[in-house]
């Protein structure tokens, strides 16, 4: 994914989102393949996600359980891997909690008009994703990141077309599936690792939906 400046138009005067916007990109990064080369960053992630949530005053069901296995090492591999599989590539009869936008949509197969659909809108605020790639454009990885860089390009110049593509993008596309996309998450889960992930990416991604639709 590539991002052209489109020049300004219009400046918000906001300091920023208060959300911590680093925070979209480390969620981007949970949904890489967990493999021993990432494993350590992998770990990192997740506990920043989880002073995050500490930071915030959030109490939820299994964080105590993977804040002790990140402290005392306690972490299996081999069970984040079968249960990634499992969730997000494929399981029988299906993957149990389907990673791009078009499933929701009732599109059994990926790069299907949804993709079509998600790669115009990027193409309107000057982000351009390689029709070569292998990961579809309503992937959550790829929106995910949409929205992180939309959002520091945001803070960095106060531009309200960035605003305003998160805005889009949370209201036209994103929250259409992903809250759905999350639950199953939860619910088919085998480890406390990605029930922990879903229950705290539902809690980000409420307060920076309701963030951009200015609810206090």
């Amino acid at each position: 994914m590539s991002h052209d400046s489109q020049g300004k138009e219009g400046v918000v005067n906001m300091s920023g989102l208060s959300l911590d916007t680093s925070l979209l990109w480390t969620a981007q990064e949970i949904f890489l393949y967990p493999n021993q080369e990432n494993l350590a960053e992998q770990k990192n992630n997740i506990q920043k996600l989880l002073d995050w949530v500490i930071g915030e005053g959030l109490r939820l069901d299994n964080t105590d359980v993977w804040k002790e296995a990140l402290v005392s090492g306690t972490y299996n591999l081999e069970q984040l891997e079968v249960d990634f599989t499992a969730l997000f590539i494929n399981s029988f009869p299906t993957a149990r909690a389907h990673p791009f936008a078009g499933w929701y949509e009732g599109e059994a197969i990926i790069f299907g008009p949804s993709d079509n659909k998600v790669r115009q809108f990027y193409s309107r605020y000057g982000v351009s994703y390689d029709a070569n790639n292998q990961i579809p454009a309503d992937h959550i990885m790829v929106e995910l990141e949409f929205l992180a860089r939309m959002a520091e390009e945001y803070e960095r110049t106060g531009e309200i077309l960035y605003y305003t593509a998160m805005q889009e993008m949370m209201a036209g596309y994103f929250e259409n599936w992903v809250f759905k996309f999350l639950h199953n998450m939860e619910t088919y889960a085998e480890t406390s690792y990605y029930k922990s992930l879903a229950s705290i990416l539902v809690c980000l991604l409420t307060k920076l939906r309701k963030e951009l639709k200015g609810v206090a």
